[in-house]
């Protein structure tokens, strides 16, 4: 862990009164830092129920800092706040981690929660580089009719100005194949359509984790289950198949595949633990493991219905890998798993 001085820009807007319901707005509104430096900016409403930093905490994974008493503030005022205003320095892994501000006396998050990133557990967002940010994007939900926030990683970073404002966007781009790879045309990912070669490509997307694809097409909704990454000003390029003819593997069934690990996050093994219900007919059988960016790294025979086996990840850097049991070439049940080093 790397002991980081610590600098807090905090900005104090109303909503200008809004009427319709909003969720608890973030404390914290956007986080940058790097080697010997970080900022956080926090955003209080104008309905917020404390005018003091001197019940709550600055948390990690490994640590949990005191602000010091008496810091005060005014409502929709811009102030700064620096190391002197925490009572030690603030410890936490810039490659992944969680970041906090929790009640002292009842440990709960005064905002929406932790702010995962990198390759922490359920990371919301990759970890950011020397010229981004974490931050958090305001936007007005049409189907709920409210505002609500996305985390997403800002380009440059935006510290002190704009809170839940940000200008960095990326793509999804790829094909969509049916199981005989044809193209699978008219199929619907977000509110784009497949082309005749089908080709899609969704412009404007936040810069985050995602964590799985739908497809619909057909009159079917169907679930990509696989992780994904948008970067700042770039495309994600995948290739996707789906099952146009919804035949199942012994159709009219409801009995699914099920593969888990243990331990997840793990440092050099974990067991991979199968289940394929009886009823299940199916010729060969295989549970695949890849990387982010969807390369096959390791493939292993599944030679019965239940069966557990260990699998070693000394090879491999830490990271967030996939993985799922691939029957008669039909990809079920995918997973992800950390590797921790």
């Amino acid at each position: 862990m790397k002991k980081i001085v610590f600098i807090v820009v905090a900005i104090l807007i109303g909503l200008g009164g809004k009427s319709n319901p909003l969720p608890v707005p973030p404390i914290i509104s956007e986080i940058y830092f790097s080697d010997d430096l970080i900022q956080i900016e926090f955003y209080i409403d104008n309905f917020w129920w404390f005018n003091n930093f001197d019940e709550l905490n600055l948390i990690s994974s490994s640590d949990t800092v005191e602000f010091i008493d008496g810091i005060t503030f005014n409502i929709n005022e811009l102030f700064v706040l620096n190391s002197s205003h925490l009572q030690e320095p603030f410890s936490f892994n810039p490659d992944g981690d969680f970041i906090d501000i929790i009640d002292d006396e009842y440990g709960l998050s005064v905002g929406v929660g932790p702010i995962s990133f990198g390759n922490y557990p359920y990371a919301m967002v990759q970890a950011p580089s020397a010229i981004q940010s974490i931050a958090y994007d305001k936007y007005y939900d049409w189907q709920w009719g409210w505002y609500d926030y996305a985390l997403t990683i800002e380009q440059p970073h935006s510290i002190g100005s704009s809170a839940f404002t940000t200008v960095a966007r990326g793509s999804l781009a790829g094909y969509v194949f049916d199981l005989n790879n044809n193209p699978v045309s008219g199929a619907a990912i977000y509110d784009v359509m497949t082309n005749d070669s089908g080709y899609f490509i969704k412009s404007d997307l936040y810069c985050c984790i995602y964590w799985f694809l739908k497809i619909h097409y057909g009159g079917i909704i169907y679930f990509y289950p696989e992780d994904f990454i948008i970067e700042p000003y770039d495309t994600n390029l995948r290739i996707l198949q789906i099952d146009t003819l919804i035949s199942g593997l012994s159709a009219p069934q409801q009995s699914h595949p099920d593969v888990t690990n243990h331990p997840n996050p793990f440092t050099e093994f974990t067991s991979f633990c199968i289940q394929i219900p009886a009823e299940i007919n199916f010729n060969t059988a295989f549970l695949a493991i890849y990387d982010l960016t969807g390369k096959l790294i390791d493939r292993i025979e599944i030679p019965s219905g239940n069966f557990s086996v260990e699998w070693s990840g000394s090879g491999h850097e830490s990271g967030i890998y996939l993985y799922n049991i691939v029957l008669d070439n039909k990809p079920f049940a995918y997973r992800k798993m950390i590797i921790l080093k």
